[in-house]
């Protein structure tokens, strides 16, 4: 029979009959009897973690939670004292506050906790002193949870005797202080991670679920608590756990699918050692109906093995804070890459490095298809993510939720070879935009895609042209992306990318065993005057140094290149056409200037070994006096030169910084129309890289990595 409520705590009965409060998106419903929410919408409880990637971890943390193959629902009747029960309180006239065996770790309320003799207890007024014996009450009026642990029980007049005791104002995300226990060995509260009947009549679950495992080892955010005694091997408190999207839940009961389906968008949450994957609900007669047992029968069918740790570490919004970050949200900002690739062979690294250049915090999510993975980065701080191995497919974007846009790149190793893109804008959309070169005829030439990205909300007819080849055309759905090429022997340039709808573009470049990309340009992105960094065909390797060069203007232009060492060379070069000039072998040295009576496009293609890298030119327009490079290394094997080139494009003498954090900062005067380049030691790595100076400068990297080369301007 179900224990009567006192004066000061009345069970939370969950029977079907009781009126529910309706559920907010995408928050988890109130307890029955209150209008408290169980922690606000956007706190790591009810964060939504179906699109966050798979921990790296999961597999070894699994093999060692290997006590039961199935889920075990840990939850029953008042009969059976399974489960944890939930109480409701009114402001109490006068509360208790028990002696604390972790007295220190404890919360101290001037008015006390409110509970008494009939407060009911996990296990019941029976359980064993030493078991766990929580209480869980509800101050219905100011929404502040209490919980204690292993509370004993006392007549009226005697101070209770526990083992410790939390206090949690339910309006707040704010945690304990990292390294208090609660009442819970995680740190973390009990009853917003229990399951509830009325969350399944209701339809919806919309928060984790607390669950055990027989061993630990430290914790991970949300967890703040150490109660493991094992190696790095076992999992952490606060580790997040989610049933896979492909397990199939249509067999099972409607109300047994309400419980899956929240396995599989918010999981479980590592709270307390105990049994392997036994997962907590409450205690309520609901469980012993026949609709009850059903679910409690189905539960416990479900394999573990169908339940992977997910990496949560980027959804923390604050220090101190249970705020998660929500990769649903409208972003303030968007960028894109257009391809994404861990699962092709000799793809080892495929890593978005992100920079924060503005006066506060950022905050978002890198998103791949069903795939999100979410950033904090404060003022000035970079980082990087990546997708888990096996992952390919496009496009990334990067979304920005809060604070000033992010820079971001691309950093891709294949085989021995490195590339480097930055991520493309909205803004450079276009509805006709070009490619210098198109080659899968030359010896090498393995892959030559053209990517096309629609960043807009309308769908777009795109057709991707090149002299004497036949067009592909396509439509590409709003935000969407795929890629065209065309037959083997082709070879030529420009390649022309036209939409009805602006979208984005770049070429993707296999030659040999290394990897290039670059980003297509429109004819608003021509100038009359351009730059490269530096030229060579001197050093060894470097077998080729092509500068290209397109008129995007209805009129013939005249067009100089200078090159270092060189008599200028003059072209004159037809509207909407391309051509590419060089020079023999011996020449080194920079800048290579570019100077027309028309708008055109240049870019510069090089061939070193067998590596191939294309950058396009940079304008004046283009110089800063602050920029940045996203990495630095020449620590890691392979990485034999990493140079930082300084172009100063005007007309006074520019005064320079190049710094890297933890390394001497290089210092130098660069007179006007001039270009040099710095470093940093053997066994320097890191980011970013900024280039300071007192007159706008524009700046490139460029890595030699085993045989290989790439260049990326600054940004």
């Amino acid at each position: 029979m179900r224990h009567t409520p006192g004066r000061f705590a009345a069970a939370l009965l969950l029977a079907g009959a009781m009126w529910l409060p309706a559920a907010p998106p995408v928050q988890a419903q109130p307890l029955p009897g209150t209008a408290c929410p169980l922690f606000p919408a956007d706190s790591v409880f009810n964060a939504d973690i179906s699109t966050l990637p798979v921990n790296s971890q999961s597999a070894t943390w699994k093999g060692n939670m290997t006590q039961f193959t199935n889920l075990h629902p840990d939850l029953g009747t008042f009969a059976q004292w399974y489960g944890v029960p939930i109480n409701v309180a009114p402001p109490p006239a006068s509360g208790l506050t028990p002696t604390f065996f972790y007295n220190s770790d404890s919360d101290h309320p001037a008015e006390g906790y409110p509970i008494d003799q009939s407060t009911l207890i996990e296990g019941g007024p029976g359980a064993s002193s030493g078991s766990d014996r929580h209480a869980l009450v509800v101050n219905k009026n100011l929404c502040k949870l209490y919980e204690i642990y292993n509370l004993q029980n006392f007549i009226n007049g005697q101070q209770p005797q526990a083992g410790s005791g939390a206090i949690w104002d339910l309006n707040s995300n704010a945690m304990r202080p990292i390294g208090w226990t609660s009442a819970d060995a995680a740190g973390l509260p009990i009853t917003p991670l229990l399951l509830r009947p009325d969350e399944i009549l209701a339809g919806s679950i919309a928060h984790a679920i607390r669950f055990t495992a027989h061993c630990t080892h430290f914790y991970i955010w949300p967890g703040s608590h150490d109660a493991g005694s094992c190696d790095a091997t076992f999992p952490p408190m606060g580790a997040r756990f989610r049933l896979r999207a492909g397990f199939n839940i249509s067999g099972f009961s409607a109300n047994t699918q309400v419980v899956l389906r929240a396995f599989q968008r918010y999981g479980l949450l590592l709270a307390d050692n105990g049994a392997d994957w036994y997962f907590q609900g409450t205690t309520d007669d609901w469980w012993g109906t026949t609709a009850g047992d059903t679910v409690v029968s189905e539960l416990k069918t479900i394999p573990a093995a169908q339940f992977d740790a997910v990496d949560e570490s980027g959804l923390q919004a604050a220090p101190t804070s249970y705020s998660a970050i929500s990769c649903t949200a409208t972003p303030l900002f968007k960028s894109y890459f257009s391809w994404f690739d861990k699962a092709s062979a000799g793809m080892f690294n495929d890593n978005i490095h992100l920079l924060n250049t503005g006066g506060a915090t950022s905050t978002g999510c890198v998103t791949l298809g069903a795939q999100s993975i979410p950033f904090n980065l404060g003022a000035g701080k970079a980082t990087y993510v990546t997708f888990p191995t096996g992952t390919i497919g496009g496009p990334v974007v990067v979304n920005v939720m809060s604070g000033p846009a992010v820079l971001a790149s691309q950093r891709v190793q294949y085989f021995q070879s490195f590339n480097e893109v930055w991520a493309m804008n909205p803004s450079q959309a276009a509805t006709t935009s070009y490619l210098s070169w198109f080659d899968k005829a030359s010896a090498g030439m393995v892959g030559d895609n053209i990517h096309v990205l629609n960043p807009g909300s309308v769908l777009a007819h795109v057709s991707v042209g090149l002299a004497g080849a036949t067009p592909v055309a396509f439509t590409l759905a709003a935000g969407a992306e795929t890629y065209a090429s065309f037959p083997v022997g082709t070879i030529g340039g420009p390649v022309t990318i036209s939409s009805d709808q602006p979208v984005l573009a770049s070429q993707r470049v296999q030659y040999y065993q290394t990897f290039n990309e670059v980003v297509a340009r429109s004819a608003a992105q021509a100038t009359l005057a351009s730059y490269f960094n530096w030229y060579d065909k001197a050093s060894p390797g470097m077998i080729g140094d092509n500068i290209h060069l397109f008129n995007t203007s209805g009129t013939t232009a005249q067009i100089t290149v200078g090159l270092p060492g060189v008599t200028p060379v003059q072209v004159t070069l037809p509207s909407l056409t391309e051509t590419y000039v060089t020079s023999t072998p011996g020449h080194i040295g920079g800048p290579v200037t570019v100077t027309s009576d028309q708008p055109v496009l240049a870019s510069q293609r090089v061939q070193y070994y067998q590596s191939f890298n294309e950058t396009p030119s940079v304008s004046p327009a283009q110089a800063l006096a602050s920029s940045h490079i996203m990495w630095f290394d020449k620590a890691t094997a392979g990485m034999l030169n990493d140079n930082v080139h300084v172009l100063n494009t005007g007309t006074l003498a520019a005064h320079v910084t190049v710094a890297l954090a933890g390394a001497s900062p290089n210092v130098f005067t660069l007179a006007a129309g001039t270009e040099t380049y710095a470093s940093f030691p053997s066994g320097s790595i890191g980011g970013p890289v900024t280039i300071t100076s007192d007159q706008p400068v524009l700046a490139a990297q460029r890595v030699q990595y085993f045989q290989t080369f790439s260049e990326v301007p600054a940004a």
